[in-house]
């Protein structure tokens, strides 16, 4: 029987993105192994990239529309679009951290107005469910830009209005959320009906030693009394929102996700958190495939200890479990112990080294799955089902 695999990278950052990785592994194989039947679905976490992967699986359209960047300043933002009028949004697209330009201050200063202003476009065009990937944010305003961009009202202990990205870009950013102190929804029917959910892969709850300020922040240059101020916005917000909205879940695994705007998402427009690695497995039918293929082989920049936890790699090792299927990860920088991997006993972990990575990535990569598919080669191959039937759609079309 011909060798059966599935490639399921994620991107390799800074070098290739992971429809190019996956392509790079494919050849790889190919190399090695002509006769392989070969299935490439590029993944990822949630973060940029992330819509456009299932645009390409969904046969989506793109949208584009100019909006209120992180900033304040105008941003053109983008989402993909159904003919069932499923909308999916990155909110990086609009409130990204690859669009500031003062990296040290986009903690306090980044806004999420603009993923509102793309959310607001959907719905106008009948969205009937819209998907929000909140990873690559700039941002730690708790989805109050969101909420303010579809209808919701902020005001000061004066009743004045807050958070307005046209009329006072100064005024709309996470370091302003402890000057709320109401919050008026908008009229009842004027925000479309539609299902609302977050693509989030991190636990963090929305404040505290572990949220979103204390963990994330620092990454957006915030510093330790940027931190605190944070902090205390996002509890403050919390407060208010409890008390005007109904809302209690701020310590709820995943509200600290994208600074917050899981928690907006949630609380505002009653939004579910999904998890990035589940749901990028399920859109192609993860599961069902476990029954056709006989190794499966993922890929990231970096395997560290953080890609073993809550990560694409340990969903891949766990829903594989009842296959006993081995997973091979190919990796630009492999930086595991043996003490980590001690947990993956059917994990096969390689890795490229920083020079060969970063010189001609995709022919460093193929070249390291020449030599990981000689390894499959002597692998024992599991007993399985004869297929019969048409086997599940193959992206790169290999029978």
């Amino acid at each position: 029987m011909n060798l059966r695999v599935l490639v399921v990278p994620d991107s390799f950052k800074g070098t290739l993105r992971s429809a190019e990785a996956g392509e790079a592994i494919r050849l790889g194989i190919r190399d090695v192994c002509p006769d392989a039947r070969i299935d490439v679905f590029a993944m990822a976490d949630g973060g940029e990239g992330s819509s456009e992967i299932i645009a390409q699986t969904m046969g989506a359209k793109r949208r584009e529309k100019l909006v209120c960047g992180p900033e304040g300043k105008p941003v053109p933002g983008f989402y993909f679009f159904t003919e069932d009028q499923v909308a999916y949004i990155e909110l990086a697209a609009a409130s990204g951290f690859s669009l500031v330009s003062d990296r040290s201050t986009s903690a306090k200063r980044a806004t999420t107005y603009g993923t509102g202003q793309l959310i607001h476009d959907a719905l106008s065009h009948g969205a009937k469910k819209i998907f929000l990937f909140v990873g690559g944010s700039a941002t730690t305003d708790g989805g109050v830009g969101i909420a303010k961009a579809l209808g919701f009202s902020f005001f000061n202990e004066q009743g004045e209005k807050l958070f307005s990205c046209e009329e006072s870009p100064e005024d709309f950013s996470g370091e302003g959320l402890n000057e709320i102190a109401r919050i008026e929804a908008p009229p009842v029917g004027s925000i479309p009906a539609a299902e609302f959910l977050v693509i989030a892969d991190v636990e963090n709850p929305l404040f505290g030693s572990r949220g979103a300020a204390a963990v994330y922040a620092p990454q957006k240059g915030a510093s330790p009394e940027d931190v605190s101020v944070l902090d205390k916005g996002l509890r403050n917000l919390a407060s208010v929102v409890k008390r005007d909205l109904s809302c209690d879940i701020e310590q709820l695994p995943g509200t600290g996700a994208a600074g917050g705007a899981c928690y907006g998402m949630m609380c505002f427009l009653g939004a579910k958190r999904l998890r990035g690695p589940s749901f990028f497995l399920d859109i192609i039918a993860f599961d069902e495939r476990m029954k056709l293929i006989d190794v499966i082989i993922t890929g990231e920049g970096r395997l560290d200890v953080q890609s073993l936890e809550g990560k694409l790699l340990p969903e891949i090792y766990r829903r594989s479990e009842s296959a006993g299927l081995p997973v091979l990860s190919l990796s630009g920088l492999l930086q595991v112990s043996e003490e980590d991997l001690a947990r993956f006993p059917r994990l096969i972990p390689f890795g490229l080294g920083r020079s060969d990575a970063l010189s001609d990535p995709s022919q460093a990569l193929r070249s390291l799955a020449r030599q990981v598919s000689k390894v499959i080669e002597i692998l024992p191959r599991t007993s399985r089902i004869p297929v019969v039937g048409e086997r599940p759609a193959n992206e790169n079309g290999d029978a």
